[in-house]
C-alpha cells in the first residue's frame, strides 16, 4: 500500500497542477520531468511515441499548453490514477483543440504521465462538437 487515499489524491492533484504550469510556459521542460519512463504519447496522425525519449520530443513538439479538466480520480491502491478534459494547444495563428487523456502512475514517490492521448475536437460556439 502506497499510503493513505487522502495524501495519494492531494499529491496527484499537485503534480498535474505543477505539470500545467509547466506546459504552459515550457513544454519541453514539462514532459522531461513528468512522462514515466516507460510511456506512450498519442498524437492524431502518428503511430504512438513510445518511451520517456521518444515521447519527450513528441510532447514539447507541441505548443504552450492550456488544460480544462472534466474528471480525474486516483485508484485505492493509490498507484494509478487518471486525468481526462480538454486542451488548447497555443500554434502560429491561433490554437488546436482536443480531448486529453492522462493515465498516471507512481515511480517511486512520484507521479509520471505514463500514458499522453489526444483526440481532435472541433470548438463552436464554445462547445465541443
Amino acid at each position: 500500500r502506497h499510503g493513505d487515499a487522502a495524501l495519494q489524491k492531494r499529491d496527484f492533484l499537485a503534480a498535474v497542477e505543477e505539470f500545467r504550469a509547466l506546459a504552459l510556459a515550457d513544454n519541453g521542460a514539462a514532459y522531461r520531468r513528468w512522462l514515466a519512463r516507460e510511456s506512450r504519447v498519442h498524437r492524431p496522425g502518428h503511430p504512438p511515441y513510445i518511451g520517456h525519449d521518444v515521447g519527450v520530443a513528441a510532447g514539447a513538439a507541441d505548443g504552450p499548453q492550456r488544460f480544462e479538466t472534466i474528471g480525474q480520480l486516483v485508484s485505492t491502491s493509490g498507484d494509478l490514477a487518471y486525468s481526462y478534459g480538454k486542451v488548447a494547444v497555443r500554434k502560429t495563428g491561433g490554437e488546436d483543440h482536443y480531448l486529453y487523456l492522462q493515465i498516471w502512475r507512481k515511480e517511486g514517490s512520484r507521479w509520471k504521465i505514463a500514458l499522453d492521448q489526444r483526440n481532435p475536437v472541433r470548438i463552436t460556439a464554445g462547445n465541443v462538437d
